[in-house]
């Protein structure tokens, strides 16, 4: 008996050393989102965040009139082996940080605006001018 016990003692020894071993040293960053936690790397965060902002940044400037992209396609185009739900908090919380913008369905980087050019503002008065005339028989656009 008095074997089994320092056996036992010394496993016990020797997994307590083995989890402090284990241990993260690194600094590590966790998400809740959905009742859910996951658990990154903070070079991980940055990397994921790096990732989704080059994304993000070459679809504004191939589609500027684009309001965004959809959260699926980023992470199809980003990182599509991550699963969905830490898709979903990696991207609750770079919302929460403001590091990019929800407007409706679409993600889009802070500093990116859809603007019209001169001739599409001069078409615009021009049609804010005949619906503003036509009330409720708005005219017909062609």
């Amino acid at each position: 008996m008095r074997r089994r016990a320092s056996r036992c003692a010394s496993w016990c020894d020797y997994a307590a050393g083995l989890r402090n071993t284990l241990r993260c040293r690194r600094r590590r960053e966790i998400i809740e989102a959905a009742g859910e936690r996951f658990v990154f790397l903070d070079s991980q965060v940055a990397g994921i965040g790096r990732a989704r902002r080059g994304r993000a940044a070459n679809i504004h400037a191939e589609q500027p009139d684009e309001p965004g992209i959809d959260r699926g396609r980023l992470r199809r185009m980003t990182l599509p082996t991550l699963a969905d739900a830490a898709w979903r908090a990696v991207i609750d919380d770079l919302v929460q940080r403001q590091a990019v913008q929800r407007s409706g369905h679409w993600l889009h980087l802070p500093e990116h605006r859809i603007t019209l050019d001169e001739r599409e503002l001069d078409l615009a008065r021009k049609l804010r001018e005949g619906i503003a005339a036509g009330r409720f028989d708005p005219p017909w656009v062609s």
